[in-house]
């Protein structure tokens, strides 16, 4: 097995190392960092491993998925050899057209689950049954440090993407009557150190936070993934602010998930929570169900606000409990009046106008390969950055042209 993935990580031009959420579960986050930078390879992190792969790591290219980022998707889909480490190949990392995903690549997935690695989807050429941490630590036992990365052109190439396609564009920073959420989360996290919980919510507020949040490690980024209750985030960030007290806990939270847990300010009141920001990026409507009505339903507005949704106001509510308020309009005072919210002492609402905002870009719109996202590249544009999705003949050095190219890239 080792032997075996040593032979193909010789042969290979492109390697990725792609961890998930059972690397924490294995206790493993430390020994994936050292893999990482022992392979000196593009590492990439599923939402559930943001914290493990951080935005600070040497290695660290992007996340991936139909809401992703462009960069991450084009290392993973121009891939030839990728080893995920307890990591699930869910829709929401392989998008709709899944016989697409890292198309051109041999994939050697490492999970504790048998049922995780027999897929109906994704095929698995190398599954192996093994917990996350004795796998690693085994690999890197028989793994012979590189004092230069023989793929120092393919991070080179990653970090191209990365520079040229971020997910925070400039143009967004020129909004001067709202906030926009994307800018507002990454001026966050710039605020934020590394000993910081962060607890992000569902819909689109939790697209944002993952896509934009620049991690540091030592972090914890939390939410609730696939079972996304409205609300969560609320209740999960008073749980981690009693669990760790002596750290800080931000709550990321929108108005309608809000709305749907509101009663817990009485919660905090009578515990007497001191170390929570609570962060309400408040859109005024259910901002990722008004998107999906734009997409699919010629933005027919039904039950998303206003009709149907109207939110009230959050801090006359919370100065009823007690509990300290504040908003935050426009851009104008955004990065001073988020260091207020931070270093308060004590337990703080913040309500950030987003309005009516819900155009959450880049995502994958319908059954598309997961590296063609809207806002769509034009088309000569997609292929150029795709020229390396080529499915080698057992790694021989020969390539062959790109699989089902004409297919995906019209």
């Amino acid at each position: 097995m080792f032997r075996e993935f040593i032979e193909d990580l010789r042969k290979s031009r492109r390697p990725v190392l792609l961890i998930g959420g059972g690397v924490r579960s294995a206790g493993a986050e430390d020994w994936a960092r050292r893999l990482g930078a022992r392979l000196k390879i593009p590492c990439i992190p599923t939402w559930n491993a943001v914290d493990i792969f951080t935005n600070d790591f040497e290695y660290y290219r992007g996340r991936i998925g139909t809401y992703g980022t462009r960069y991450g998707n084009f290392t993973i889909q121009n891939a030839d050899l990728i080893l995920a480490i307890g990591c699930r190949f869910s829709g929401r990392i392989t998008g709709g057209d899944i016989k697409s995903f890292a198309r051109g690549a041999k994939i050697y997935a490492v999970d504790i689950d048998k049922a995780n690695l027999k897929y109906p989807t994704v095929k698995i050429d190398v599954p192996i049954c093994m917990d996350a941490k004795y796998f690693i630590v085994d690999l890197m036992s028989v793994l012979l440090e590189q004092e230069e990365s023989a793929w120092s052109w393919w991070l080179k190439q990653t970090k191209d993407w990365m520079d040229k396609y971020p997910v925070v564009l400039e143009e967004y920073y020129a909004e001067d009557k709202i906030v926009h959420p994307y800018v507002f989360v990454k001026v966050l996290s710039e605020t934020l150190d590394d000993r910081d919980i962060v607890v992000a919510d569902c819909g689109g507020n939790v697209v944002v936070v993952y896509q934009a949040l620049e991690t540091k490690f030592g972090q914890r980024v939390i939410s609730s993934h696939g079972n996304s209750p409205m609300g969560f985030s609320f209740a999960g960030a008073i749980g981690a602010a009693l669990a760790a007290p002596d750290r800080r806990v931000v709550c990321l939270i929108g108005d309608g998930g809000f709305n749907m847990n509101i009663q817990e300010l009485q919660t905090i009141r009578n515990y007497n929570i001191e170390n929570l920001k609570v962060f309400i990026m408040n859109n005024h409507i259910y901002g990722i169900t008004r998107q999906f009505q734009d997409t699919h339903f010629e933005s027919r507005y039904e039950a998303s606000g206003p009709k149907g949704y109207n939110q009230p106001d959050f801090l006359p509510i919370a100065d009823a409990y007690g509990i300290m308020g504040l908003d935050i309009r426009d851009h104008h005072m955004l990065r001073e009046r988020i260091r207020d919210v931070i270093d308060y002492p004590r337990v703080i609402i913040c309500d950030v106008n987003m309005n009516e905002y819900c155009k959450y870009e880049p995502r994958i719109a319908g059954f598309t390969p997961i590296e063609d996202m809207a806002p769509l590249l034009p088309r000569r544009e997609l292929r150029q950055n795709m020229k390396y999705s080529m499915r080698p003949k057992g790694f021989d050095g020969e390539e062959t042209a790109a699989w089902l190219e004409q297919d995906i890239i019209p």
